[in-house]
């Protein structure tokens, strides 16, 4: 065999085992970043939209719960009254008074709606919670927050108005809304 049939015969084979070229590493790289980029926030913003319709469907979900329960107290006999009224008290000189809102009786009335709540499994899932009183506005009208803490990371605050009622000595307070915080991070708000 001739050295230029060698050469031939070798040069097919040379070509194969050589790889890569540089230039063809970097544009397949560029190539990769550039999708990857278009990919991933895309992505991102599809699994943000769908925590946030999952938190929407819940938070609609408690609306019709706490609604159901507030029809079942409302004017009742039991600790868990709405509208909330101030509790009552007997003063010194044996009169019976009517005392301002305490701050249990907001935190006992939202642990009763997040007993009802389906979404909560309440009896095993509760940790604690924590309270806020808000501004006093000149009306006579207080704002006040409850936060209901559970295990699995959910999370619900409460907004109460509470009205100075000196006319007849009963505060009243009344629930005005509640943010939900799914245990994934996503919140929604809710007016009632």
């Amino acid at each position: 065999m001739s050295p230029q049939l060698m050469t031939l015969h070798r040069r097919p084979y040379q070509l194969a085992k050589r790889g890569f070229s540089l230039l063809e590493v970097v544009i397949s790289i560029s190539i990769i970043g550039i999708l990857s980029g278009i990919a991933i926030p895309t992505y991102q913003f599809f699994v943000e939209e769908k925590k946030n319709i999952s938190s929407e469907q819940d938070a609609i979900m408690i609306k019709d719960d706490m609604l159901s329960y507030m029809a079942t107290y409302q004017n009742g006999s039991s600790g868990y009254d709405y509208p909330i009224v101030g509790l009552q008290s007997t003063s010194t000189n044996g009169t019976t008074d009517y005392c301002n809102i305490k701050y249990t009786q907001l935190v006992t009335f939202s642990q009763g709606l997040a007993n009802n709540v389906t979404l909560f499994s309440y009896s095993s899932n509760y940790k604690n919670y924590e309270y806020e009183m808000g501004t006093v506005f000149k009306s006579g009208v207080t704002t006040c927050t409850v936060t209901l803490n559970f295990k699995d990371q959910k999370r619900i605050i409460f907004y109460y108005d509470v009205y100075d009622n000196s006319l007849n000595y009963r505060d009243l307070a009344y629930l005005t809304g509640f943010t939900y915080f799914s245990s994934d991070g996503a919140s929604c708000y809710k007016a009632i």
